[in-house]
């Protein structure tokens, strides 16, 4: 989605205040805001004023969204699987 090509452009989010976002939030890597206008107005100074914190975390976040790293998580849980099947061969 479009934060996740934010995320691997090295750019923090501000997002709707839906579930799925609270995870990344813990991580730092953006804020959540409720869906009115001055809400989503502080929280974009909020990461203006926060910006660098922001961006070392997104920094640190953004490797785990390249493709080989996907690729290998994607080959290690398809390995673990077949591990648990008894399969030898993949």
């Amino acid at each position: 989605g479009v934060m996740f090509d934010g995320l691997a452009h090295g750019i923090p989010f501000v997002a709707s205040n839906i579930g799925f976002f609270h995870e990344f939030v813990a991580m730092g890597l953006g804020v959540i805001s409720r869906r009115d206008p001055a809400a989503f107005s502080k929280a974009i100074m909020k990461v203006d004023a926060n910006y660098e914190y922001f961006t070392r975390n997104v920094d640190k976040f953004s490797p785990k969204l390249k493709w080989d790293f996907i690729a290998d998580q994607h080959a290690a849980i398809y390995h673990s699987s077949a591990v648990k099947k008894g399969i030898k061969k993949l």
